[in-house]
């Protein structure tokens, strides 16, 4: 499975430089390095030139896709007026590309971002991205969003941590086990707030959804 690190142009964790060099030295295969738009201005900050550029540069007025930096980086324009986010047209490349392991970093809600927080969240239960089977992730050195559809997570290096479980679909079935809350094909209703704020407390822990639904950690 071909995998991508795309960097966007949200709020970003305190270690997560640390957690994206940790990532990238344990991936068998190295994963494309995609910016999204002002998600470059991470990594120009920690030193890694991108593979690919994908955006319209409205949220990074002062790039030059000329200088030094992308050297060695294919650059994908796009106008401002159009029908997609920045995010979408990334991972419909990666679809296009068959990369299906897609790390996202630099998600969280940036200020006067959070529609495209929540936005990007919805993403990866579009139809088109479940039939390729895409696993889509969320990650950070603080917090991480799982989405998952008829699946299960193994959760690893998590003991202490916050758990919450939202239900996408109408009704989802959730099985939990390592977590001080456990629960054997507990039906969770969308809109209910049941599945918040759960702890894990074992070494490794699992989660399992029949449906889909967002397992946040954090």
């Amino acid at each position: 499975m071909d995998a991508a690190f795309l960097f966007l142009n949200g709020r970003y964790q305190t270690n997560d430089t640390q957690a994206v060099n940790d990532l990238s030295g344990t991936a068998r295969i190295k994963p494309n390095i995609i910016a999204v738009d002002g998600g470059v201005s991470f990594l120009q900050k920690i030193n890694l030139t991108p593979d690919h550029y994908i955006g319209d540069g409205d949220s990074f007025p002062a790039l030059k896709l000329t200088n030094e930096f992308f050297r060695n980086t294919v650059i994908h324009s796009y106008e401002p007026a159009k029908d997609k986010t920045d995010t979408e047209l990334a991972l419909d490349f990666c679809l296009k590309n068959g990369l299906t392991k897609i790390s996202i970093f630099g998600w969280m809600a940036a200020e006067d971002e959070s529609d495209h927080f929540l936005g990007n969240l919805m993403l990866p239960f579009c139809a088109r991205f479940i039939k390729r089977k895409m696993n889509i992730q969320f990650l950070g050195s603080e917090k991480q969003v799982y989405p998952l559809s008829n699946d299960r997570q193994i959760i690893k290096g998590q003991k202490g941590r916050s758990i919450s479980v939202i239900p996408i679909d109408r009704t989802i079935v959730l099985s939990l086990t390592g977590t001080k809350y456990k629960a054997t094909n507990l039906i969770l209703k969308r809109g209910g707030t049941h599945g918040l704020r759960n702890i894990v407390t074992a070494r490794v822990a699992k989660a399992e959804i029949s449906g889909s639904g967002l397992l946040m950690i954090g």
